[in-house]
């Protein structure tokens, strides 16, 4: 009689469990999270914590009321995801000048550093390189629609958003190929006009080249990695 209470009491903990998570699942979750997860690892995780209740009770009560937080990676990725889609629906605003703070990368030896280029400028690049074939090719596009409305008669610099930090690498690369921009070198404390970096480009392996620009004093300012394959463009 105590074993067909205890029984009972178990499957009644297993539907339980399962359908709180689930529950809880829905109304957390939405649809950028979904995508993130794999659907049949998450509700065989949810079948696994609700078989094994009683453990999870004892060592990770968290997970019956968040069961989303043991997929932090899959749910960062969501984020991600999230902030992309709200700047491709509603473009931050743009300035008549561009800046690029390229984020420093000591295994390259690079340097903290700003690029500034003109906003015309960033635009005339990316509707005529016909770089849409790449893998940036979606931030590629919302990079255009940002600078498509930007307030030419406000001259002050507007930080591009780092989450199209790598497709930008690309066009800033255009454009100091053009000349076009100046840099500021944070070793040599001073401003060059683009035209006087001086690039070099070399094979990563696995068909990827790597384009390098370096300020007179040779400095490197920026080093970015691209697939020559799949990027029409003039390399």
């Amino acid at each position: 009689m105590v074993w067909d209470f205890v029984a009972w009491g178990y499957l009644a903990g297993v539907a339980l469990v399962f359908l709180r998570q689930l529950v809880f699942s829905l109304l957390e979750m939405d649809s950028f999270a979904w995508n993130a997860i794999r659907q049949t690892e998450f509700f065989g995780f949810l079948a696994m914590t609700a078989v094994f209740w009683p453990l999870v009770v004892i060592k990770k009560p968290i997970v019956l009321f968040k069961p989303a937080a043991m997929f932090e990676s899959e749910l960062r990725k969501a984020n991600e995801e999230r902030y992309r889609s709200q700047l491709e629906r509603l473009p931050p605003y743009c300035s008549a000048r561009v800046l690029m703070n390229h984020i420093p990368n000591t295994c390259e030896g690079t340097q903290p550093t700003g690029f500034i280029f003109d906003s015309q400028d960033v635009e005339a690049v990316l509707r005529s390189v016909g770089r849409f074939g790449c893998f940036e090719a979606r931030d590629e596009k919302a990079l255009l629609k940002w600078v498509d409305f930007a307030v030419l008669c406000d001259d002050t610099k507007t930080e591009v958003p780092a989450i199209w930090q790598r497709a930008f690498n690309m066009v800033a690369d255009e454009l100091i190929y053009k000349g076009l921009g100046e840099c500021y070198c944070l070793q040599c404390e001073r401003t060059y006009p683009n035209k006087l970096l001086v690039p070099s480009t070399g094979s990563t392996g696995f068909g990827w080249l790597q384009n390098r620009y370096s300020c007179p004093e040779g400095h490197l300012v920026l080093s970015y990695d691209f697939m020559k394959v799949f990027c029409g463009s003039r390399h």
